[in-house]
């Protein structure tokens, strides 16, 4: 964050989007999770900075069986949705 100079706050958050193959940021002894998505939080000094993590679109965790794929990409489209419930 500081190299590019970001700041966090309540009204900011940082997505962190993971390809196939890539664990949860949070858990470096996988290589795979059973989720669609997680937020958190951690301050830097009394600011909170916010964040999530999109894990790569895993059809079996992240997306109801026989979802219509409007990109005609199935896997990004699962991605999308799960980041879309981070920002509410």
């Amino acid at each position: 964050m500081a190299l590019k100079k970001w700041t966090g706050g309540s009204a900011r958050c940082f997505f962190v989007f993971t390809s196939s193959g890539e664990g949860p940021w949070f858990d470096s002894t996988s290589s795979s999770c059973a989720y669609a998505a997680y937020h958190g939080y951690f301050l830097s000094g009394t600011t909170p900075v916010v964040s999530a993590n999109v894990p790569y679109g895993d059809l079996n965790n992240c997306q109801v069986g026989g979802t219509l794929s409007p990109n005609s990409d199935p896997v990004a489209d699962a991605a999308a949705t799960s980041a879309s419930h981070e920002f509410t």
